[in-house]
Formats: structure tokens, sequence, C-alpha cells
């Protein structure tokens, strides 16, 4: 138990990882889609719990011990994402080792993360229905205020160029080898927990801020509020849960018929 909370909160606290499998009492073999769960977690589960039962006999483990286990785990997911990369160039016509200049860079980036967001969509999934093109464009022109996948795409590589200023030729220009976009591509998977949970975070005080009478409630009227406006550019969020999702998460109040609230 104590191994486990201690890699829970390792995971938590470094990655933004909330995984499914790191409670007390069992391991499950799926992650929880919850704020800050990133899909390329999905392996952990079952590579920790044969770690784990590697140790079935062990009265306990040492500190050293815990760490050989993190250490796997992350291996687990930089190899996950070392594939998503491999797929991403195959999706954008850029498979093989070659050198990408910065814009199919930022495509291919995009894709890593668009793949590691829909673990239920395959590379076929992507190819066959034609989803490339209009879900990278539909980020790519976000308006809202909370940066998109595209944004956090190209932050990414402008920071990788930036931490090689001292070292790298002037000459290069902006063209990115296999290796650093193998680099970026692990770094936005690993990041996008931390990112999930600062959309939550930013998602609570708007939620709080449609609270104004500090009761924990907001009228359903006030929660969907940014759909009625003509323009939601300037509204960070825009929640689309029907009436009939809220009541089945326990998250519609309706003591007052005539005016339910969402908690």
């Amino acid at each position: 138990a104590g191994a486990r909370h201690l890699l829970r909160s390792y995971f938590g606290l470094e990655r933004g990882w909330r995984i499914n499998g790191l409670q007390p009492h069992a391991w499950q073999a799926n992650v929880t889609r919850g704020p800050g769960a990133a899909a390329s977690t999905q392996r952990l589960p079952a590579v920790a719990s044969a770690l784990f039962d590697e140790r079935a006999d062990s009265p306990g483990f040492l500190l050293e011990d815990v760490v050989s286990l993190a250490a796997a785990m992350e291996s687990a997911v930089a190899d996950e994402s070392t594939e998503f990369v491999m797929a991403a160039r195959h999706l954008n016509g850029a498979a093989g080792s070659g050198p990408l200049a910065l814009p199919m860079g930022q495509w291919v980036v995009t894709m890593v993360l668009l793949l590691f967001k829909n673990p239920g969509l395959s590379v076929a999934d992507f190819e066959e229905k034609k989803l490339v093109a209009p879900n990278v464009r539909m980020h790519m022109r976000s308006t809202r205020q909370i940066p998109s996948i595209w944004d956090n795409a190209n932050d990414a590589l402008r920071n990788l160029q930036f931490a090689q200023r001292l070292r790298a030729s002037p000459f290069r220009g902006d063209v990115f080898s296999a290796r650093e976009l193998a680099a970026v591509g692990t770094s936005v998977v690993e990041d996008y927990g931390k990112f999930k949970q600062r959309e939550c975070r930013l998602m609570k005080d708007e939620l709080m801020a449609r609270d104004t009478h500090g009761t924990g409630l907001v009228p359903l009227g006030l929660f969907y509020s940014a759909q009625e406006r003509p323009s939601a550019e300037d509204i960070p969020f825009e929640y689309t849960e029907t009436t009939e999702h809220l009541r089945a998460i326990g998250a519609l109040d309706e003591n007052s018929a005539r005016h339910p609230q969402v908690r």
C-alpha cells in the first residue's frame, strides 16, 4: 500500500496523471479519464500490476524499489509516445526518419496529441474517416482563451529550439530531426496531464463565478448561458452536457423542479 501511495502521489504531482490501479486494494486494467488523466497511461496499470506480481512474496518495498517501479512505468509511456510519433508522421504523409520543417513538425506533434487524447480511435480510423486535417485545423483555428493542442505543439517545438540555441547551428533554420521530434512527442504527452489539470482549475473558477450566491450550485440556465450568446470567443468554456447526462452522474439538483441547478 505504501509503494502504491508513493507512485500515486508521484505521478499525480509530477505528471498530472490519475491512474486506476494505484489504489490500495486492487489493480484495474484501465485508466480513469478524469481531470488530469492521460491517455498514454492506459498501459500503466498492466505494467505496474506485472511489476508488483513479480514481488508478490516480498515483505515490502525499499525506496529504491519504488524508484525502479516509477522508472519502468515511465519507460512504458515513453515507448508508447514513440509509437504515437511514428503514427502521426504516417498520417501526415511524412513517414520515415527524415527531418521536418516547423509547419509539418507542428502538424505531426498536434497529431500525436490527437492520438493520445482519443485512445478509442486507431490510425486506421483516422485514415478511413479522413479525420486528420479537419481535427488539426479545428485546433489551429481555435479562438478560445485556453491554448489549443496546436498551440501546445508549437510551444513544445519552440521550447526545444530555445533550449538548443547555444549549441545548434545558426544556419539550421526551423528544422527538426527525427530524434528531436520523438523527444518533443514524448514531452507533450507527459505534460498533457498538467495542462488538463490547469484547464480543470480554470473551469472550476469559471463555474464558481457563475455561482453568484456562493451556494455551490449554478442555475441550469447560467450553466448553458454561453451557448445562447452570439459570440463565445471571450468565454473559456462551453458546457454541452445534456440534462439527462447531468442527472445520471448526480450533478443535477432538482429539489426545485422550476429552478434546477448544477452541482
